[in-house]
C-alpha cells in the first residue's frame, strides 16, 4: 500500500530507489533512515505524523549506519539513551 504522505517526501531522499513502487511498513526502515539522514524539516514532520515517535526511534535503534547526528535528535525526542542506537 502508498501512503499519500509518500508522494510529498523530498525526491532526493530516494535517488537510487522507485519511490513510486515504496511502501509504508514494507520499507519503513529505508523511509525513517533517509529521512532521518537526509530530510528536510517537512520530511521529518511527515514520517512523525505516519509513524509516530516510539516507531521511529525503535526503527532508529535498528540502523546499522544511522548518522551520529540523526541517532542524537531521535535520542533527544524519544528520551531513549543514545547509547541505544547501533
Amino acid at each position: 500500500m502508498r501512503h499519500r504522505f509518500l508522494n510529498k517526501l523530498s525526491n532526493h531522499l530516494f535517488w537510487d530507489v522507485d519511490a513510486s513502487k515504496l511502501n509504508v511498513e514494507r520499507n519503513k526502515k529505508l523511509i525513517i533512515h533517509r529521512d532521518l539522514d537526509y530530510g528536510t524539516l517537512s520530511d521529518w514532520q511527515l514520517i512523525y505524523d505516519c509513524y509516530g515517535i516510539d516507531e521511529i526511534a525503535k526503527t532508529a535503534m535498528s540502523i546499522e549506519d544511522i548518522e551520529s547526528k540523526s541517532a542524537s535528535f531521535v535520542s533527544l525526542l524519544s528520551n531513549i539513551f543514545k547509547d541505544k542506537f547501533l
